[in-house]
């Protein structure tokens, strides 16, 4: 049984309290940094955040059941010299550390170093989370998976992450996010991946982590760690930063849409998408070919799939049951990614979780795929985190907007100013406030339209879409 013992907590930390409760370690752990979700049993780490820190909420997380409190050394000396309540530190069990969110990221390696299973990380500029996503789905249909819950996927975590690792799991799907050079490194070695796929390169947090050639040596880590640990690779062979990257990887996968002398492995072609802008296409190894329906929209979603069939095969899975995975695969609700939602006669395409200039192009030409009775209108906020080439890249979207098949453009934001003006026969304005420009939208939107909502995170474009539902619903 799967279980973090007194050795591997004492090696990290100093135990305080009832140390008799994790005298046989502890089993099948559960880590935790909210403790209104502490339901009873778990370790509480409490993390210090921008607005708030977690060691204001240890004695909620004892009373809601937490098993064990990981607490920075000072915290713990200076609360229990001022602690009137002596019985608060007898009658619970603390871990004191210099750094608890150091103390969780080292315990949960040391819990995924007693799981001699495959772990298979999901990085990339974007379609990260579809991607990792459609691979559980694939890798469910035979083995019993665990996998990145949401977008979980930054150093805080990935240890959570393998934190629900369990004695009957046999594959995790990990998805790793950065936004600075070296966490890549890091989280590779918290969770010690045996295969990893970059999705591809594009502009992801230019503002930290500088150029596309820049961004594709941050992502490159998860390849070259995987080359030193003799770890196994796959490659999208159409994207020229991610597949240079993986240059010195012995095992490789290789896929991609149909391109001749490529080597692929597995492969697209015969790509069409339909009224609703989903893709069909043939998926293709060198032995067999199937036709495949996807149920999600943009042709971007090909190389999702393909990703995701890729993995499934290394593990042996048949395609005749990858293609089943990935035709009844459609986005989890909530998800803001290409969820398709049809309202008062439109058709509304939620994208609004993040963005940059690539998924921004991406959903763009997704839209002017749709067939609809009426008009195709664009709701954008800023891309955050651009950095020096914020205004190019802003006014390239404008450039793009205004020759593709868009009638309406609505922004938000203030780098949005920019385009707008690049786009001066698409846009119907400018706005800083998410209600102006829901009015605005009420004057011309009319059923048979078809809308496409995306911004970056910050943005929280899906307020604008909860906003004209509740007044059209």
């Amino acid at each position: 049984m799967a279980q973090l013992s007194l050795n591997d907590l004492e090696e990290i930390g100093t135990l305080f309290g009832q140390k008799e409760r994790v005298a046989n370690g502890v089993h099948h752990p559960v880590a935790a940094i909210d403790s209104r979700k502490i339901s009873g049993g778990e370790i509480f780490f409490a993390l210090k955040g921008e607005h708030t820190d977690g060691h204001a909420f240890v004695q909620t997380a004892f009373e809601n059941g937490a098993a064990l409190a990981v607490v920075s050394t000072e915290w713990f000396e200076n609360t229990r010299q001022a602690q009137p309540n002596a019985h608060f530190f007898t009658e619970n069990l603390f871990l004191s550390v210099q750094d608890p969110l150091v103390a969780l990221q080292k315990l949960a390696n040391r819990y995924r170093k007693k799981f001699p299973i495959p772990i298979v990380t999901i990085a990339g500029s974007n379609g990260k989370t579809t991607t990792k996503e459609m691979t559980a789905a694939v890798l469910g249909t035979t083995f019993r998976v665990v996998a990145t819950e949401g977008n979980f996927n930054n150093h805080i975590g990935v240890p959570l992450t393998l934190f629900r690792l369990r004695d009957d799991t046999e594959i995790a799907v990990v998805e790793m996010g950065i936004n600075h050079h070296g966490e890549m490194n890091e989280l590779c070695q918290i969770a010690e991946p045996t295969h990893g796929l970059i999705t591809n390169i594009g502009h992801e947090h230019c503002e930290f982590l500088g150029t596309p050639e820049e961004i594709a040596m941050a992502e490159g880590e998860l390849y070259r760690y995987l080359s030193r640990t003799g770890g196994s690779g796959f490659v999208n062979a159409d994207d020229g930063l991610a597949s240079q990257t993986a240059g010195e990887l012995n095992l490789q996968t290789l896929y991609g849409i149909e391109q001749p002398n490529l080597g692929l492995n597995i492969w697209a072609k015969e790509v069409q998408l339909n009224q609703q802008g989903c893709a069909s296409f043939k998926i293709c190894t060198p032995k067999q070919a199937l036709t495949l329906n996807l149920q999600i929209s943009g042709r971007h979603n090909v190389y999702n799939a393909l990703a995701a069939a890729a993995i499934g095969l290394n593990f042996g899975a048949k395609l005749e049951s990858v293609k089943l995975a990935l035709e009844h695969f459609v986005p989890k609700s909530g998800s803001k990614r290409m969820e398709r939602i049809c309202a008062a006669g439109l058709t509304i395409l939620n994208d609004s979780y993040n963005a940059n200039p690539e998924s921004m192009r991406s959903a763009l030409g997704t839209l002017a795929s749709l067939i609809c009775d009426g008009k195709k209108i664009v709701l954008l906020g800023d891309m955050l985190e651009l950095g020096s080439v914020s205004e190019t890249e802003h006014r390239k979207l404008g450039e793009f907007i205004e020759a593709a098949g868009i009638d309406l453009f609505f922004g938000f934001g203030n780098a949005m100013k920019w385009t707008c003006q690049e786009a001066p026969n698409k846009c119907k304005g400018h706005f800083n406030t998410k209600s102006e420009m829901v009015q605005a939208l009420k004057e011309v939107a009319a059923p048979g339209d078809a809308l496409l909502f995306k911004g970056s995170r910050g943005m929280k474009m899906e307020e604008v879409l909860e906003a004209l539902l509740a007044s059209i619903q």
